[in-house]
């Protein structure tokens, strides 16, 4: 019952994003990990509002999404990888993006699908993505993972300052084109 409730929850965000949810007997396989989806309560749902849960920062405080969406500006949801060659390949333009409009009241929550903490904290202080970072290392099993249905990376959704869900997968110029929109330029 538990694990058909965060199903239905995950196909209404995808849904909201414009994405086929998959069917609750199919798994994903990325490597050898196969992707189940457990969890302990089924968040209360509305297909165009974002969905809370709690991560760890990489200096071990925890934090909620409910704490930055809803309170902040404009929010991107950025779901990555340190060992993910196509996210870190976006990674320079979600930087150029964040810099232009952070000062803007823009917010970027990056939430990792690694396993390895050195390595994602590593990552972040190497190539200076210098915005929120959240994960509790639990690969494809993650929270983030669960929550939003995420089946594949790099992944994201756009929150606006109600916490509705605005857009997914910004990647590329199409980043840059929305957050233009949003702030006028």
């Amino acid at each position: 019952m538990k694990k058909s409730l965060i199903v239905i929850a995950a196909a209404l965000v995808l849904v909201a994003c414009g994405k086929k949810p998959a069917t609750e007997d199919q798994t994903q396989t990325t490597d050898t990990v196969v992707v189940e989806v457990e969890a302990e309560e089924a968040p209360a749902v509305d297909s165009t509002l974002y969905l809370d849960f709690t991560a760890v920062t990489p200096e071990g405080a925890e934090l909620s999404l409910s704490d930055l969406v809803g309170k902040t500006d404009y929010v991107l949801v950025d779901f990555w990888a340190s060992w993910c060659g196509p996210c870190m390949a976006e990674m320079p333009n979600v930087k150029a993006n964040y810099e232009k409009y952070h000062p803007k009241g823009f917010e970027i929550v990056g939430l990792s699908f690694d396993r390895d903490g050195t390595k994602w904290k590593e990552c972040i202080a190497k190539n200076e993505l210098n915005w929120i970072h959240l994960s509790d290392l639990k690969f494809w099993q993650s929270i983030a993972a669960t929550t939003y249905g995420i089946q594949s990376i790099p992944a994201s959704i756009l929150f606006d300052p109600e916490g509705k869900i605005v857009d997914c997968d910004l990647r590329g110029e199409r980043l840059g084109k929305a957050l233009a929109e949003i702030y006028g330029e």
